[in-house]
């Protein structure tokens, strides 16, 4: 009988903004905290699977692991390919070069800020489910959501569509902008303290 209100996570839109220059071509980009076995699980999935079942269509596909604390064996997957980054200093420059951002969680929970942040730069997404759990991302409109044997069609489509990359851009940066910019989130905070100190 709780009066339970949800807030969500926000982004500064400020900070995460659309970049100027244009992408690269076919490259892929996932982020995470490496200490946390989803992201680990999912960047391995990106290396061994996604990237190879790529290639064989889009020759020229390549993947950045961006993040903190890679263990030896995501290191160990490092190559022409595949570049494992480690920690950086600033996630926004690869969400402004990334052609996709390819977030193919299986298991874990909570909102993702990683896929949050990837909309906002207009970063085309590509993700399963649970990547969007939380986030009232549209399929086709506001990114691709693909359970885990639809992915790499789902990246194919979005690597070679312009149009379809430009929409997912458009929508996905919209969608931040109107429902999670800090601005938004911290007006509910405001209401909600209101309404409590009543």
């Amino acid at each position: 009988e709780l009066n339970v209100e949800v807030i969500t996570n926000g982004v500064d839109v400020t900070a995460f903004d659309v970049p100027q220059q244009p992408r690269l071509p076919d490259m892929l980009l996932f982020t995470g905290n490496y200490e946390y076995v989803p992201n680990v699980d999912a960047a391995r999935r990106l290396a061994t699977d996604i990237v190879p079942q790529g290639q064989a269509r889009v020759p020229g596909v390549t993947l950045w692991l961006v993040g903190n604390a890679p263990p030896p064996e995501l290191q160990a997957l490092a190559s022409d390919a595949v570049t494992v980054t480690g920690r950086v200093p600033d996630v926004k420059p690869y969400l402004a070069q990334a052609t996709v951002f390819v977030s193919p969680l299986r298991f874990g929970a909570g909102i993702k800020n990683k896929v949050l942040e990837a909309l906002a730069m207009g970063c085309p997404v590509v993700a399963t489910p649970l990547s969007v759990d939380g986030i009232d991302a549209r399929d086709g409109h506001d990114a691709l959501i693909a359970d885990d044997a639809g992915l790499v069609d789902a990246v194919t489509r979005v690597l070679q569509d312009a149009e379809l990359r430009q929409r997912l851009s458009e929508n996905g940066r919209a969608l931040v902008e109107t429902r999670y910019r800090w601005q938004q989130v911290a007006q509910r905070y405001e209401v909600l303290f209101a309404e409590v100190a009543q």
